[in-house]
C-alpha cells in the first residue's frame, strides 16, 4: 500500500523532474545544476561517468554554451523506497545550435535514482540514459 508521506514524496519528485527540463529549455546551467546532489552520477552513453558536481557542469557544459534545448521527459515508473527512490522512463529533445546550423533530435530512455534532502526536497544521485538512435550531438 503506498503511503502519504511516498505520495507526496513522488509529486515531490515529478516536481523535480519539471525543474530539470525547465532549466534545459531556458539555457541556466546553475539551474540545472541545482536539482543534482552534491555526490550525484551522471552515466552517458560513449562516455566515462562524471561524478560530482564539477564533472557534471563540465561534462554537459557544451549542450547549455552551444545549443538551445527542449526536452520533454515521460516517466514510466517511479518507486519510492525510504530516503531513496527511482524512476524510469523516456525522453524526446531537440537541440538547435546557437551559431545556426544543423539541429539535432533524438530520443531515449533513462533510469535516475533520487535522494532525499535533509529539509524533504529530493535531488538527482544518479543518472543513467541513452538514445534510441545515435544522435551525432556534442
Amino acid at each position: 500500500m503506498i503511503t502519504e508521506t511516498q505520495l507526496n514524496d513522488k509529486a515531490l519528485i515529478n516536481e523535480l523532474l519539471g525543474e530539470y527540463v525547465a532549466a534545459i529549455k531556458a539555457g541556466d546551467m546553475d539551474r540545472w545544476m541545482a536539482v543534482w546532489s552534491p555526490e550525484g552520477k551522471q552515466m552517458p552513453p560513449g562516455a566515462l561517468a562524471r561524478v560530482g558536481l564539477e564533472e557534471i557542469r563540465q561534462g554537459n557544459s557544451p549542450m547549455f554554451e552551444l545549443f538551445d534545448t527542449e526536452m520533454t521527459i515521460y516517466p514510466d515508473e517511479m518507486r519510492v523506497l525510504g530516503d531513496h527512490a527511482y524512476g524510469h522512463g523516456n525522453y524526446d529533445y531537440t537541440m538547435t545550435p546557437k551559431e545556426g546550423g544543423r539541429t539535432i533530435s533524438g530520443s531515449g530512455k533513462f533510469l535516475s535514482i533520487f535522494k532525499k534532502q535533509a529539509d524533504g526536497s529530493w535531488q538527482f544521485a544518479c543518472v543513467c540514459f541513452n538514445d534510441n538512435e545515435p544522435s551525432g550531438a556534442v
